[in-house]
């Protein structure tokens, strides 16, 4: 549910260029990426707390509460360390989002209008977010880290869930968290940037 981490890519887009990580260029790409998975992996927390708490409310209740808390969940600091190209794609989604969430308020709409305007706001958010999200291959990227979580949440209790995702929110934003770099162009193990604080 978070903008520019697991939407669909369907629209194509430059790869990245490889480039060695030993290189200063290559160092400000990894710095760049790191902080790329460090939105990523906030969003799908706040996703997630989201959704436990609102379990067993309408969905349409659910999406909007999403949207609202990822809007406000990401502090500036923490975007302000990422690629200029995926700030800026970021804020069009943002602003985006902002609409759908306006409009959604101010208009009375049954669930058949409902369902149309969230599928036009998720259609401009994607082709907005495609580029940069192939460049930086945020859907696989995604899915891997998404994976980790599920993995060690799967095990615990619903308010088990809340406790350990808002510690793991709060470090995240303090910069508290050991966020290592991961092998993910050459093994594929996105995963491992969250061994460090799934336990």
């Amino acid at each position: 549910m978070c903008p520019l981490s697991s939407r669909a890519q369907d629209i194509a887009a430059p790869s990245m260029a490889n480039v060695d990580l030993e290189t200063e260029e290559g160092k400000a790409l990894e710095r760049g990426r790191e902080a790329i998975d460090r939105v990523v992996v906030l969003g799908n927390i706040i996703s997630m707390i989201t959704t436990l708490e609102m379990e067993g409310r309408e969905m349409r209740d659910v999406l909007m509460a999403l949207y609202a808390n990822h809007q406000a969940g990401v502090p500036p600091q923490m975007l302000e360390k990422c690629p200029p190209d995926y700030r800026k794609t970021y804020e069009a989604v943002r602003e985006e989002t902002g609409k759908l969430l306006d409009r959604v308020r101010k208009e009375k709409m049954d669930d058949v209008q409902f369902r149309a305007a969230f599928k036009e706001f998720y259609i401009r958010t994607n082709e907005i977010s495609a580029p940069v999200g192939e460049k930086y291959r945020l859907k696989e990227r995604s899915i891997s880290l998404l994976e980790a979580l599920n993995r060690k949440l799967r095990v615990l209790e619903k308010e088990e869930k809340i406790k350990l995702l808002q510690r793991m929110k709060d470090d995240l934003i303090a910069g508290k968290m050991e966020f290592p770099g991961a092998a993910e162009e050459a093994d594929g193990e996105a995963a491992g940037r969250l061994k460090v604080f799934v336990r």
